[in-house]
């Protein structure tokens, strides 16, 4: 989606095809606390499941394994009604303007620099190598944690990072020797104080620094792509809306679908050339229909991990067996099409102290009450 932005700001005509809505400025995208409530929000998500075992007796010894029960509702665990069917493990992702940069958790952590070194090693390509890569960071990035002109950042770019003040959390006495024994075991050294694990805690994870990552685990406050400012979410969703906003030739056509790249091919045409879209134009308040759009350039796809192999599939591009089962007319047989892909794992680590962890007071806020904050942000109150 970036692309379509930058294209526009550049003189070219952008027509920007987008599934879901126009949800940038509503709570739960715009409030870093609802990120999760709006992955698995309709409206704001798609709800997808993924297998992390081929052996689906094994994949249902996880106890976050998801099922379907008869009305829509989801069974997560080990004991499972008969009637429910299994599904896997929930795994939203994005379906609104902006994608899943607009309910994802705010993360804004750069790839490691031997991770793509390796995929310019494998490629033959050296522009994939780290030194090459790190400028598309660059040129989208706002650094606001580290001092202007901080070599391998970026200060013009419309994602604003920001990073949590660690100290805050460490004024707690067991957050703080929580934190004195997790660098003592990751790290594997003694911290003096709460002002030395500070320090440590606001290392830059992004720097261009090759021993940044110190060892086989290190410990980081994490850069958030949240507006220090406003403190509500930066993302490619407000950039897009900006740059409508400005007269760009931009055109976001909401609710439509794309369902397959149409193509010119045969006679004079030797390889199979993109030309346009045909896409299904949908919400609730009207009659479904398919529409279809020319390019007179190109057709760049972006749909995500999952999505976007989708679509090439769905043209009649990717591995000809499958295509085949399901009664696609094979335009290319390109094998490589949605395979090899890897899910990457996050897992959170949640400590339990049986005084608690404080590090700030503890409250129930209703959805008007985030309304309101939420103009205040927006007033700079």
């Amino acid at each position: 989606m970036m692309h379509s932005a930058n294209l526009a700001t550049s003189g070219y005509s952008v027509f920007l095809i987008e599934a879901g809505g126009n949800e940038v400025d509503s709570v739960l995208q715009s409030l870093p606390p609802r990120s999760a409530a709006a992955a698995e929000s309709a409206g704001h998500g798609w709800q997808f499941f993924v297998q992390h075992y081929a052996n689906e007796t094994q994949a249902r010894r996880d106890p976050k394994y998801t099922y379907i029960q008869p009305d829509g509702s989801y069974y997560v665990g080990l004991d499972p009604p008969e009637d429910a069917v299994p599904a896997g493990l929930y795994d939203p992702r994005g379906s609104t303007l902006g994608g899943s940069a607009q309910v994802n958790a705010m993360n804004f952590i750069w790839a490691p620099d031997n991770e793509w070194d390796y995929i310019a090693e494998v490629t033959g390509d050296e522009t994939w190598g780290h030194e090459y890569v790190r400028r598309h960071l660059m040129a989208l990035e706002n650094a606001t944690y580290v001092p202007s002109g901080t070599p391998g950042h970026g200060f013009d770019g419309f994602l604003e990072a920001s990073q949590v003040n660690a100290t805050t959390g460490l004024r707690a006495p067991n957050v703080a020797h929580f934190v004195q024994e997790m660098f003592r075991i990751a790290e594997g050294f003694e911290v003096e104080d709460t002002e030395q694990m500070a320090e440590l805690l606001h290392r830059d994870i992004n720097g261009i620094e090759s021993d940044r990552w110190a060892g086989p685990a290190s410990l980081f406050t994490t850069p958030v792509a949240i507006s220090p400012t406003t403190q509500s979410r930066s993302g490619i969703g407000g950039y897009l809306n900006e740059v409508v906003a400005a007269g760009y030739p931009l055109t976001i056509s909401l609710h439509s679908l794309a369902t397959r790249v149409l193509f010119k091919h045969g006679g004079r045409v030797k390889r199979p050339r993109a030309t346009g879209v045909e896409y299904w134009r949908y919400d609730p308040s009207q009659t479904a229909e398919i529409r279809s759009v020319r390019a007179k350039k190109e057709v760049i796809v972006s749909g995500g991990a999952f999505n976007t192999p989708q679509i090439p599939k769905l043209s009649g591009i990717g591995p000809r067996e499958e295509l085949e089962a399901l009664e696609f007319p094979v335009l290319v047989d390109l094998p490589a099409v949605g395979v090899d892909r890897l899910w990457v794992v996050d897992a959170s680590v949640f400590p339990r102290s049986p005084g608690g962890m404080p590090n700030g007071p503890t409250y129930t806020i209703s959805r008007k009450a985030y309304e309101v904050i939420l103009e205040d942000n927006e007033k700079g109150i």
